[in-house]
């Protein structure tokens, strides 16, 4: 499912729930693993790694930022 699909979904959870608070938040949590169509991370992996899968990512953006300055 592509990323905008997984968003629509996640609004409309936080709706029908009548949820205010980290909606933001709940709405990149469903989209994150959708990182793998990217290339960068197996999709296997992006959605079942869980914190793994965050410090991962904090890994590869410091990583992917210093090859910007280079």
């Amino acid at each position: 499912m592509n990323p905008l699909m997984h968003a629509t979904f996640a609004m409309q959870v936080l709706e029908t729930a009548g949820i205010k608070a980290l909606q933001p938040e709940f709405i990149l949590g469903s989209v994150l693993p959708d990182i793998s169509i990217l290339g960068i991370i197996s999709e296997n992996d992006a959605h079942k790694k869980g914190i793994e899968f965050l410090d991962y990512l904090s890994i590869v953006s410091r990583y992917i930022g210093e090859e910007a300055y280079l």
